[in-house]
């Protein structure tokens, strides 16, 4: 199988029905052989035939089969994220994953998990495509390289900004007007729910203004009990928080300030790389 699998430039991986086509040409050339019997002879060489044609189909099915990222959500540490990738070329019963795509014509985009559990920069590096086409006798395997880098994000934990800096009021200032509502999102408080919308099906949040929103939250991880992993898994959860609800905040990591102006994921980088 190896000098096979080189002359295909394809893996290769003996299926249980391989062993029985070999049972089979066993018993096919011990037929053949001790009563020689001619029928049993052809019979044997159109088998041995067939598993040739069948090496030459499975080998051209996924032979030109390419995989190209596009595009990935954030990755955070420990939690499960999709990566995009397009996934290009003709061919029967493709496997990645565990996603299955009986016909691919031309091209097809699709979304594989990934998972890492420490945060930090990583590389994809390659990934594996296989099929059994035509017979389900031998698995082809391709491997097809990604090479790429991805940064992984602190694994989001810890304590929200409701439960930590809003019982201050003098953090953001009190509440002042009622501005309206908008689209409840998670990491939203409770009190603030408009349950007049979800009697009718919809899940709506109060939106108010603040008489001192021109003050900063301060994110510093010198205030935050725990580990470092812990601390980072925290600011991180008030950096999606604040972002979410539109606030200013800055993180201080000892001596280095980030200001919510530089944007999320510049922030949540440095949170990574930490």
């Amino acid at each position: 199988m190896k000098l096979l699998e080189q002359f295909f430039d394809i893996r290769i991986k003996k299926s249980k029905y391989f062993y029985l086509l070999l049972v089979y040409i066993f018993f096919l050339f011990s037929a053949a052989y001790v009563h020689n019997n001619n029928i049993a002879y052809i019979v044997l060489f159109f088998t041995i035939s067939f598993l040739f044609i069948n090496l030459f189909l499975g080998r051209k099915n996924i032979k030109n089969i390419k995989l190209i990222p596009l595009s990935y959500e954030r990755a955070f540490a420990n939690t499960p994220f999709k990566y995009k990738f397009l996934l290009q070329g003709e061919g029967f019963d493709i496997h990645i994953h565990n996603k299955v795509i009986p016909i691919l014509e031309k091209k097809e985009v699709i979304d594989l998990e990934y998972k890492f559990k420490k945060r930090g920069e990583f590389e994809i590096k390659d990934e594996i495509i296989y099929s059994f086409y035509p017979l389900r006798i031998i698995k082809f395997l391709k491997k097809v390289p990604i090479n790429k880098k991805i940064i992984v994000y602190p694994q989001i934990k810890g304590k929200s900004l409701d439960d930590t800096f809003f019982k201050s009021k003098d953090l953001l200032g009190q509440r002042d007007d009622f501005e309206g509502l908008k689209s409840y999102e998670i990491g939203d408080s409770l009190s603030l729910i408009h349950w007049g919308s979800f009697a009718k099906g919809e899940i709506a949040s109060k939106k108010f203004s603040f008489l001192n929103e021109s003050k900063n939250l301060i994110f510093d991880i010198d205030n935050i009990d725990g580990d470092l992993e812990f601390k980072l898994s925290q600011l991180t959860k008030w950096v999606i928080e604040a972002y979410k609800k539109g606030y200013n905040f800055k993180v201080k990591l000892k001596n280095i300030y980030l200001d919510s102006k530089v944007g999320i994921d510049e922030i949540l980088k440095k949170l990574a790389l930490y």
